[in-house]
């Protein structure tokens, strides 16, 4: 009995180590307000205020595809100048929500997505097999005796 308790103990923490892998996942929803206030609070520090705001602008009108060409060169311009703010920038509006969802590279049915959604599931599998299999070898013992 003690045997069976020990590797049932141990199959489950083998099922769920996929789940302790991806631990550190993307932001969550209750953590995506913080870290959006703190990415812009870090972007005004780092560039003049009036030139946060216009990137912004720019930034916003480039995520909904209504960028004209010489916005498109002023937001080069200003991303050429500027490009550690340029980059948080264009990481919290693709992660914030406020123009495209979740994320251009998130769990939103993009090919990265379906990667670590077939990863999990497959890891799930050999912790199922894995469980059979010791059960069954546990069984076996058992019946030996």
């Amino acid at each position: 009995m003690k045997t069976i308790i020990v590797t049932s103990v141990l199959a489950v923490l083998f099922v769920m180590s996929g789940t302790f892998a991806a631990a550190h996942g993307p932001v969550t929803l209750s953590e995506a307000g913080s870290h959006d206030m703190m990415m812009r609070y870090m972007e005004e520090r780092l560039m003049d205020e009036d030139v946060h705001e216009e990137m912004e602008v720019l930034m916003e009108r480039m995520w909904e595809g209504e960028l004209s060409e010489a916005e498109a060169d002023r937001l080069v311009d200003l991303m050429q100048q500027n490009p550690t703010p340029s980059s948080m920038m264009m990481n919290r509006f693709g992660m914030s929500g406020d123009v495209q969802g979740w994320g251009h590279m998130g769990w939103d049915g993009g090919a990265f997505g379906w990667f670590i959604a077939l990863t999990w599931l497959v890891w799930l599998g050999v912790g199922i097999a894995a469980l059979v299999f010791i059960l069954q070898r546990i069984v076996i013992n058992n019946k030996k005796q």
